[in-house]
């Protein structure tokens, strides 16, 4: 029961006092219109400077991503310099023609590249976090991340490598120990964050898209053995014939490459979020696996129908459902919480402008 005698929750949003938890939604404000402005002249000016421009273009669509984005009436920003993106692209660039090169006139030497190319690895992938960390800012106080080497190493090289000896079966706890790495060493300000979560709940998710996996294949074989038998002896000649066999390959791929990471981005980001500690704030993520199928497969169906002017459409539209399904438990006043996170404005280093900028998830 509240403060006023109902059994009604709060609202959320709304203060139910200054020790009570109230629960702060995330807003997002872009529209599909300003992003489609934004995304074409990136297209365009990264065509014309043969791909050097992507690195602006990248941070024109974090910023715009990023302010879009509010909690409790305030911004993110994202405050990378394209120049040290670029850097760290030439150099990526560089060393996969190095071996590019090598794989196509010397066989022998290639192989002999990726043991140092998988040792590099972990090094990049912190970098890479370090760099996307620093550069996120929320009410002018940086987030950071820890992790070291040997962290990264152990979720990236080496339970990876073991999973080839269980057959795939270690794979979840592989995923855990990544979510685990990235949560548990990300900071805001002064204040660290933690992960609460275990292997089993990543074995509970992998285990139910295992099964699915399994009850779509006997299916798609049934159909396969029940609408050859329809079509044994008969010639393919009216529209309506290959109208159904397109049916039954968007069918095919919906079931195989959409459900899939439509069940893992909601199970997973449920999971994480829902069993992660931010800085004092305890996240709460309720996304709905069906709801968010339904979203990437209409999204792929406008790209493909568009020829990719859906593109900027679909982005905004999946971003949105993801942040309006999460919201932020804070107790007590927002303001003096975040005050009390200060880092006294220290920063990481200059050497972060030297960064590899890498796309790493979990």
């Amino acid at each position: 029961m509240n403060e006023t005698g109902s059994d009604t929750p709060a609202e959320p949003g709304v203060p139910a006092g200054e020790d009570e938890p109230r629960l702060i939604p995330f807003v997002f404000e872009g529209k599909a219109g300003e992003f489609f402005r934004i995304w074409i002249v990136n297209i365009v000016l990264t065509v014309l400077t043969l791909g050097i421009y992507s690195a602006w273009a990248k941070v024109r669509t974090n910023r715009y991503f990023f302010g879009s984005t509010k909690l409790d009436g305030r911004p993110f920003e994202y405050t990378a310099n394209p120049v040290a993106i670029l850097k760290g692209r030439l150099i990526a660039m560089g060393a996969f023609l190095v071996w590019y090169l090598a794989s196509t006139f010397m066989p022998l030497i290639s192989l002999l590249l990726i043991p140092p190319m998988l040792i590099a690895l972990p090094w990049v992938i912190v970098r890479s976090l370090r760099f996307r960390s620093y550069h996120t800012r929320y009410r002018s106080l940086r987030f950071h991340f820890y992790g070291g080497y040997g962290e990264a190493a152990k979720a990236y090289l080496w339970f990876p490598f073991l999973t080839i000896f269980t057959v795939g079966l270690l794979w979840p706890y592989v995923v855990y120990r990544r979510s685990r790495f990235v949560v548990d060493n990300l900071g805001f300000g002064n204040r660290r964050c933690s992960f609460f979560g275990n292997s089993s709940g990543f074995y509970a998710i992998w285990g139910g898209l295992f099964l699915y996996l399994l009850l779509a294949l006997a299916l798609s074989i049934f159909a396969g053995y029940f609408y050859a038998g329809r079509l044994e002896g008969m010639r393919l000649e009216g529209p309506m014939d290959y109208v159904d066999i397109a049916v039954i390959y968007l069918a095919i791929g919906l079931a195989f490459y959409v459900f899939p990471p439509a069940y893992l981005k909601a199970r997973q980001g449920n999971y994480v979020a829902n069993n992660s500690q931010v800085a004092g704030f305890l996240p709460h993520s309720d996304m709905q696996v069906l709801e968010l199928f339904w979203i990437y497969a209409t999204n792929i169906l406008a790209i493909i129908f568009t020829l990719g002017l859906a593109v900027p459409w679909a982005m905004i539209r999946s971003t949105r459902y993801r942040l309006e399904h999460t919201r932020l438990e804070v107790r007590g006043d927002m303001d003096k919480i975040v005050a009390g996170a200060d880092d006294g404005g220290t920063a990481i280093g200059d050497e972060l402008g030297e960064a590899f900028d890498i796309e790493v998830g979990f």
